[in-house]
């Protein structure tokens, strides 16, 4: 039987196969509600001619490994005259995100937005991957739900339910899992392709208070993880992250150049920095050399000593590979100072690059 709830609606998804559907989690619907395993593969198998195609999992009452299930259908790009197009647009003025943006700028997204269509069971997206995309349901209902947390239980979404919006910022790892409770249709974007394509649209986005407050949300989950940053109230880390913004390098772009004014520094969050004397490699910076505790002397932040003292950089930073850093400006850096009173701007490492260039 199939037990559909409300959007938000509880959902117990697996059980003994002794069971017979009952639920013990306090009135959450069962899905499916069956008494014997062998019945409901029995069932599948005769509707599914092909249960080995990789990228999803059917949910039924099994505590051992979840089972293979048709996989969603290939994306497609949506059509601004296609039927749907309204339908579309009501869809993504249901998302707080997007709920201020004109028809025109509605429309410049849904160009840069594709249509998949997932069969009940199918996984739509798995927890821990890397996304790029926020996704929206545009029909039928979805379970979302962490395998590795909390696997027997999941929340019921449904239309306009929007999923990974953080991955507009920046890539993130999936926090969860959403499997199609029934058939449904999600949207997807891609934010490289949103950014190249409707730079205006992005540009418009950010200046709303839901991005900043995403924002905000992104980098207090970051700052929390260095142990400097951890014993902050959560009014300071908010007020900490309100003055930071996130910059994105390629291999080979410079931070900074020798002989330059400093008018910045940096906490590191991920990827290789290079620092130079010259053409000479004085040291790398990255997650393995980097203390993310600020033991030995190596913290996280980098930049900040010229910065406190006004004076020119004496080495170079260049990024050796694609990185990520939060960035705090020399016209936010007194603020900075009165919320973090300890903070010291200059490391051992940086002292010993000073030394080693002097």
């Amino acid at each position: 039987g199939e037990n559909a709830g409300a959007d938000g609606e509880k959902v117990r998804t697996s059980c003994s196969a002794e069971c017979g559907g009952s639920d013990d989690s306090g009135g959450g619907a069962v899905v499916p509600s069956c008494g014997k395993e062998e019945a409901v593969l029995a069932h599948v198998a005769s509707a599914v001619p092909d249960l080995t195609r990789e990228g999803s999992w059917i949910l039924f009452p099994s505590a051992t490994a979840p089972h293979t299930y048709e996989a969603p259908l290939a994306a497609t790009q949506l059509d601004a005259d296609a039927p749907e197009h309204a339908v579309i647009l009501e869809t993504l003025r249901m998302v707080k995100l997007f709920r201020h943006l004109s028809t025109e700028m509605l429309d410049d997204l849904v160009k840069c937005t594709k249509l998949k269509i997932c069969p009940r069971y199918s996984v739509i997206v798995r927890e821990g991957t890397k996304s790029s995309s926020p996704i929206v349901l545009l029909d039928g209902q979805a379970v979302a739900m962490s395998p590795t947390q909390n696997p027997n239980t999941g929340t019921i979404c449904g239309k306009g339910h929007c999923f990974d919006e953080t991955s507009l910022l920046t890539d993130v790892a999936r926090p969860l899992s959403v499997s199609a409770h029934t058939s449904c249709s999600v949207l997807f974007f891609n934010r490289d392709e949103l950014r190249k394509r409707q730079p205006h649209v992005v540009e418009e986005l950010a200046a709303s208070p839901e991005w900043e407050s995403m924002q905000t949300a992104l980098f207090v989950n970051w700052l929390r993880g260095l142990s400097f940053f951890r014993d902050l109230t959560k009014s300071k880390l908010e007020s900490v992250a309100a003055l930071l913004r996130l910059q994105h390098c390629v291999e080979g772009e410079f931070l900074f150049r020798e002989g330059e004014v400093a008018s910045c520094f940096y906490v590191f969050v991920d990827g290789e920095i290079g620092v130079k004397k010259g053409q000479k490699l004085l040291g790398v910076l990255n997650s393995s050399t980097i203390s993310k505790s600020g033991e030995n002397g190596v913290s996280p932040w980098f930049g900040g000593t010229c910065l406190w003292y006004s004076r020119p950089r004496m080495i170079a930073a260049q990024a050796q590979a694609p990185t990520r850093l939060l960035v705090m400006d020399s016209t936010n850096f007194a603020a900075f100072m009165h919320l973090c009173q300890h903070f010291r701007p200059e490391t051992r490492l940086e002292r010993r690059h000073a030394s080693a260039a002097n």
